[in-house]
């Protein structure tokens, strides 16, 4: 029984210490990671082909002239019913 109880409370001990050091280490890396991702990407968007702050808009223009306009339905005027 003692055995048991030692097991149980060295486990404890063990997660215990897991959660206090390991888990912040690897937050903490991931968080790095994160960062150096996002200051990299600002560097790579900023030496391209664009200056900062110039912004180009691309128009894609939709072709209407072949729209089925029996599939929009018809205009039924109503009136108020008393």
């Amino acid at each position: 029984m003692f055995k048991v109880i030692l097991f149980f409370l060295l486990l404890y001990f063990l997660f215990r210490f897991l959660f206090r050091v390991l888990i912040p280490a690897l937050l903490m890396r991931k968080l790095r990671k994160m960062s150096s991702e996002m200051n990299g990407g600002e560097r790579s968007n900023a030496s391209g082909g664009q200056k900062e702050g110039k912004v180009t808009i691309t128009y894609k223009p939709t072709d209407n002239s072949g729209k089925d306009k029996s599939k929009e339905g018809e205009y039924v005027d109503f009136e108020e019913v008393d």
